[in-house]
């Protein structure tokens, strides 16, 4: 889906932001990172991120987003990321 979105719309620069409330797997999806096990927790989307980040040419950023925000706040009191994650939850 992403790289139809470059190729659609003829992107060639910029940057990504993928966030996401599991820092270990948030961890693993950097190409650089060790060789994944097929037994690792959610392995097909983490192999398909790194591919993403070694084929795309944009800057691929990533952002750990604390899980569970809402069980001590307001969902309206939690910044846009907060936010996001309880909805993604």
């Amino acid at each position: 889906m992403v790289q139809k979105l470059f190729q659609f719309y003829h992107i060639s620069n910029g940057s990504i932001t993928l966030a996401c409330d599991g820092l270990l797997a948030l961890q693993q999806s950097t190409p650089t990172s060790l060789q994944l096990c097929p037994d690792t927790s959610c392995y097909d989307i983490i192999c398909a991120i790194r591919q993403l980040r070694l084929t795309s040419p944009l800057e691929w950023r990533s952002w750990h987003v604390e899980g569970h925000q809402d069980d001590f706040n307001l969902v309206e009191n939690l910044d846009r990321w907060g936010q996001l994650n309880v909805k993604a939850d």
